[in-house]
């Protein structure tokens, strides 16, 4: 890329061939900004507006899947230059956005109207709102906004002696030094000076460092303890040690699972260390990232003394039952006239407009009423009744909220509506009622969507729950606390909410110890994967063999472009495992390339790479990877290691059926005499064990000509375990 100096500042100025249009996108962009002050977003002017900016940045999508912005005070720094600074659209964007204290904003292939629209609808407010509704992260994941991106630094945050000035923002490695000199001089820390952290930026530096830990020589890991360390030790009264432990707690919420990992370790270790601190400390923090932390890490790992762990378990056992959502309280069956009260309660005059149609309501009255005439016929009413006695008044409570989500609410009631359904999907996740939990959303997100809604832009607050981090990681550990009868419910649940759940998905599939774990994460994360390619693409960057396998193996259930592309990288990765789902991939998207990939596997001289390699030769019609096989099976097998591949081999040869495979099993057979050595009796046994699936219709004439030699009684064994294995 070429570019020259401006006579007015010191950056090269923008010269590719993309830069009008992305000129162009900036400007429609802020047109589109400042016509949703004026318009309402359904009015033709704002479509129109919206099509052209989603237009232009398609053609850009077409150099770069995701077109990524800095943010400077007067300019726009893109594909490592900077734009033209006397372009008034550069200037304009860059101001406004420098203004929310916004980074960077990345577009990603994918964006639709809707989600420009809901963004641009976030910046009609200013700098103080949105991080009164909780910052642009967390709005970007309620609106539900998944190709945008905004990353926002707050350059107070790291002040060391007044050196940093907000109108003079640092890039990120140079806050991240800063972060380290304050800890080198003892001014970073959650004691005395608590309040002049800002847990955010903390909490962003945290996760982006730790993504990258292996390659910075341990000096992550290193800052993590510091910082922890200070913490803990600078709070020396009571006061300040209970409010290191609520910022400390702050901060875990903010942390990607891998960083919370690594500060939990660390406060746990400052808290052994340190035992006085430990009870006022622990209080601020919520008990459940400390159960996470027992159960990820063993106390081998966490080196710990017993006594801390033990004063942890009571304090996450005592103080669980007091937090809101930690009781599991089972669903109970409840009498007539239990059912009749509550729903008399329900029923009350004041309170019927505000909760129910009135046909249901009087259909339900109708049943509850003892002698009173109604249309429902009796075999109807009599099963009515009875799953109103057999079901918790909350599933009852559920059941009216979602018919009325077929009429249009007025704003008073959709208030009620989303308090009703926050308290039912926690009550719902407590007791482990899966269905209702996927129906309180369901019915939610098709309301928001019917056109009825009139829900704003910050009053949404049902799926919001709903994608919390807190609430998400507490989906998953269902399926360590509750029943496998109420597992196949949750997976549904994971499935409908879908995207938002693959990076935590993704790292419970690397940690999964056991085949039964890991398959129950994969088969998640391959139903969700046309919605979340792009993420388990971005995982494969993770250094884990297994961890890279398995997501490959979910990406492969996508064919397309992305598939082959990432699948291609890997096809001469270290491991032999991941370079067989890699070439797995490729057979579903390119043939010819996976043939010329298998074949050098096949030839390898590492055991693992050739067995591998003939496990997938079925996948080939290649006529060279035929006889490959075949000329393995020319000779006895030299020692075990050779009778295991060629047992492989003729395993995978009676899969493809090639009818030129029968004269190979054939001499096999026949051509040792009644004297053959061990590992071909080995091997003969293999053969008579596979021949009845061989598929060609050859096949049969083999097996009666073998059902009537010295062979007999071994086929009829075969064939008699085929039969038991066969479903």
């Amino acid at each position: 890329m070429e570019s020259t100096l401006s006579k007015d500042t010191e950056h090269p100025v923008y010269t590719d061939p993309d830069r009008p249009l992305l000129a162009l996108f900036l400007q429609e962009l802020n047109i589109a900004r400042r016509n949703l002050n004026l318009y309402p977003p359904e009015h033709p002017r704002i479509t129109a507006s919206i099509d052209k900016t989603l237009a232009l940045l398609n053609e850009l999508f077409h150099s770069d899947r995701v077109v990524t912005l800095g943010i400077a005070p007067e300019s726009i720094y893109f594909e490592e230059t900077w734009l033209d600074q006397k372009d008034a659209a550069t200037r304009e964007f860059a101001r406004f956005f420098s203004a929310l204290g916004i980074a960077t904003v990345s577009f990603s292939a994918g964006v639709s109207s809707t989600e420009l629209i809901r963004f641009n609808q976030l910046l009609r407010s200013d700098r103080n709102t949105l991080e009164a509704q909780g910052g642009f992260e967390q709005l970007l994941e309620q609106q539900q906004i998944k190709h945008i991106q905004v990353i926002p630094i707050d350059y107070d945050a790291f002040q060391a002696n007044g050196r940093v000035h907000p109108d003079h923002p640092q890039a990120t490695g140079a806050l991240w030094e800063t972060f380290l000199h304050g800890l080198q001089h003892g001014i970073l820390d959650f004691g005395q000076r608590g309040e002049q952290l800002d847990i955010s930026a903390i909490a962003e530096l945290l996760n982006q460092k730790s993504s990258t830990a292996r390659e910075d020589g341990g000096q992550y890991q290193t800052a993590v303890e510091a910082f922890v360390e200070q913490s803990v030790v600078s709070a020396a009264e009571p006061l300040l040690q209970t409010r290191t432990g609520e910022n400390l707690n702050l901060l875990l919420e903010k942390l990607t699972p891998t960083a919370r990992q690594d500060v939990l370790k660390n406060t746990l270790q400052a808290l052994d260390r340190h035992p006085e601190p430990a009870r006022n400390i622990l209080p601020g923090i919520d008990p459940r990232h400390f159960q996470e932390a027992l159960v990820l890490l063993n106390r081998e790992e966490l080196q710990i003394s017993s006594r801390l762990v033990n004063l942890v378990r009571n304090f996450t056992d005592n103080t669980g039952q007091g937090r809101p959502g930690k009781t599991k309280r089972p669903a109970q069956n409840l009498s007539g006239s239990v059912v009749r009260a509550r729903l008399n309660e329900l029923f009350k005059e004041e309170q019927q407009e505000r909760y129910l149609p009135g046909a249901y309501q009087s259909a339900l009255e109708d049943i509850m009423a003892s002698g009173t005439a109604t249309p429902l016929p009796e075999e109807a009413k009599l099963e009515l009744k009875a799953q109103l006695e057999e079901q918790s008044i909350e599933r009852q409570t559920a059941a009216i909220i979602f018919e009325m989500l077929n009429h249009a609410l007025d704003k008073e009631q959709e208030v009620a509506v989303q308090r009703h359904l926050l308290e039912l999907s926690r009550f719902f996740l407590d007791t482990g009622d899966f269905v209702s939990l996927r129906e309180c959303y369901v019915n939610w997100s098709t309301y928001l969507n019917s056109g009825r809604a009139g829900v704003d832009l910050f009053g949404e607050k049902v799926l919001a729950a709903h994608t919390q981090l807190t609430f998400l990681t507490e989906v998953l550990d269902g399926f360590e606390l509750w029943d496998e009868e109420v597992h196949d419910a949750l997976r549904e649940y994971i499935v409908r909410v879908g995207e938002i759940y693959t990076d935590l998905v993704i790292e419970r599939l690397g940690q999964a110890a056991h085949k039964e774990e890991r398959l129950r994460w994969l088969g998640i994360l391959e139903e969700i994967a046309p919605v979340a390619q792009e993420k388990i693409i971005h995982a494969l960057e993770d250094e884990r063999w297994y961890l890279i396998r398995n997501l490959l193996i979910a990406l492969g259930k996508e064919r397309n472009q992305a598939t082959l592309k990432n699948s291609l990288k890997f096809c001469d990765h270290p491991h032999p495992q991941v370079r067989k789902e890699a070439i797995r991939n490729l057979f579903g998207c390119n043939p010819a390339t996976a043939n010329r990939y298998l074949l050098k596997e096949l030839q390898a001289e590492d055991p693992a790479a050739r067995e591998a390699a003939v496990q997938l030769a079925e996948l080939s019609r290649d006529h060279a990877i035929l006889a490959l096989l075949h000329k393995r099976l020319e000779h006895a097998p030299a020692d075990d290691e050779d009778l295991e591949l060629q047992k492989k081999i003729i395993a995978t040869l009676s899969r493809m059926g090639q009818r030129e495979s029968l004269p190979v099993l054939r001499r096999i057979l026949f051509n040792q005499g009644l004297f053959a050595p061990r590992r071909v009796k080995q091997l003969q046994r293999e053969v008579l064990l596979n021949l009845p699936r061989f598929p060609h219709q050859l096949a049969a004439k083999l097996l009666q000509e073998l059902s009537r030699s010295r062979f007999r009684k071994q086929l009829q064994a075969a064939q008699e375990l085929n039969a038991q294995e066969r479903p």
